[in-house]
């Protein structure tokens, strides 16, 4: 039972991950190549995903085997959270600080 219950939280981290970086490139211009490059990666890896996780319910691997695995796309999706909530206004502040001097 251990062994389903850890694949489905492999695919659940990774769909997270997944979710959080496909909505951070709508939200973050700057960053936008950066997030494709993941969002391609993940897309890539999707498959070896779930054959970890089919694998799993197949041969009730232990806990330990994939948990780095999924603590590694927890602290991904975290990080990505993180991120999409600074605010970059590199351009405007530059923007602002040379209007002042001018004056």
């Amino acid at each position: 039972m251990g062994s389903v219950v850890q694949g489905a939280a492999l695919g659940a981290a990774f769909e997270l991950l997944f979710v959080s970086i496909a909505d951070a490139t709508q939200n973050i211009a700057h960053f936008n190549a950066d997030l494709n490059r993941l969002e391609s990666i993940l897309h890539s890896i999707k498959l070896a995903i779930d054959d970890i996780e089919n694998f799993n319910k197949i041969l009730e691997g232990q806990q330990h085997e994939t948990q780095s695995l999924i603590d590694r796309l927890l602290e991904g999706e975290k990080l990505i959270q993180k991120c999409s909530k600074v605010k970059w206004n590199c351009c405007e502040r530059g923007y602002n600080r040379l209007s002042h001097e001018h004056r």
